[in-house]
This record gives C-alpha cells, sequence and structure tokens, in this order.
C-alpha cells in the first residue's frame, strides 16, 4: 500500500468558519487593545493627574485649617500695618516744640488735635514780661500759623494763661 503524498483531505466547513471567526476575533481585540493603549488610557490618565492636582491644591482639612489661619493672620497684619503707616510721628512734633518754650515760662497742659493741627496749651511764668518773650519768641517760629492767649490771670503769685496756637500740619507727618 503506498501512500498518496498529493491527496487532499478536505476540512470540514466547520472548521473553516471556526478558523475564521477566530482571526476576526483576534483582530476585533488587537484593534480594542490599540484603541485603548493609544486613545482612552491615556485621556483617562490626563483626567486622573489633573484630579489628583486639584485634590493636592485642595488638601487636607488640617492643611485647609492651616491655610485660612495663615489668611486670616496675614489680613490681621496687613490691617495692623495700615494703621501703623497711618500713625501721627510725633518725634519731630516735640523736637521743635521744645525750641517754642520761653525758658521762664512753664506749661501745665498741652492738648494736641492733629486733625486740625492745633494746640491747646496752660502755662504759667512769673510776670506779663514773661509772656510778651514768650508771644516773641513764637512770632518768629516759621511752623506757628497763628496763635491765640487768653485767660490771663494775674495774682501776687504766679501769672497764668492759655494759648492756642494752630501749627504746621507736616510737623506730624513720618520723616521717611
Amino acid at each position: 500500500m503506498a501512500l498518496d503524498l498529493y491527496s487532499k483531505e478536505e476540512t470540514p466547513t466547520w472548521k473553516k468558519i471556526l478558523f475564521v471567526v477566530s482571526i476576526v476575533i483576534t483582530f476585533v481585540v488587537l484593534i480594542i487593545f490599540t484603541y485603548n493603549q493609544f486613545s482612552k488610557i491615556p485621556q483617562k490618565s490626563a483626567m486622573i493627574s489633573s484630579v489628583n492636582i486639584e485634590l493636592a491644591k485642595q488638601g487636607t482639612e488640617e492643611q485647609q485649617k492651616e491655610r485660612d489661619y495663615v489668611l486670616e493672620a496675614e489680613s490681621k497684619l496687613n490691617e495692623f500695618k495700615k494703621i501703623y503707616d497711618e500713625k501721627v510721628d510725633f518725634d519731630e512734633f516735640f523736637a521743635e516744640f521744645s525750641s517754642w518754650v520761653y525758658p521762664r515760662v512753664a506749661f501745665s497742659s498741652l492738648s494736641i488735635d492733629v486733625s486740625e493741627a492745633k494746640l491747646s496749651i496752660k502755662g504759667q511764668t512769673d510776670t506779663l514780661q514773661s509772656i510778651m518773650q514768650q508771644l516773641i519768641l513764637l512770632d518768629a517760629k516759621k511752623d506757628i500759623l497763628s496763635y491765640t492767649i487768653s485767660n490771663i490771670q494775674v495774682t501776687s503769685g504766679p501769672v497764668s494763661f492759655d494759648l492756642e496756637l494752630n501749627i504746621n500740619p507736616e510737623l506730624f507727618k513720618k520723616n521717611e
């Protein structure tokens, strides 16, 4: 008995259909895998990364409380800085004021109205001559815009008087 090498046995139809379906399924799976690998997965990764970045920005509840505390402290510091920057500086005023006083005159009270640049002073001295000398001294000062003397009381002891001065408002400004 001889073998026929060239004879072909016919494969059943169901095997042919099964082979074609398996090849089609393999191509469909490869196409789906490629689509997911190069399209869907990078999109989803980008979305996840952006969500993670947003979550990192928000932080935990404790970090949020700390951030709120720091922002509130910064706000208060800015308010104090604003108040400090607007405060009146009396250094230059008192340096000038000491040059306005006649040596024989003593002031018992001083009231300062910074908004109107006015001084109300109660003073006393030994004679009316000293008051006149005080007024001559005030006339010579360029920072004194005007003055009014009132309530001069001459008694056997010291002479008392009230003095109101309108002064240059620049004396209360800060030297920067």
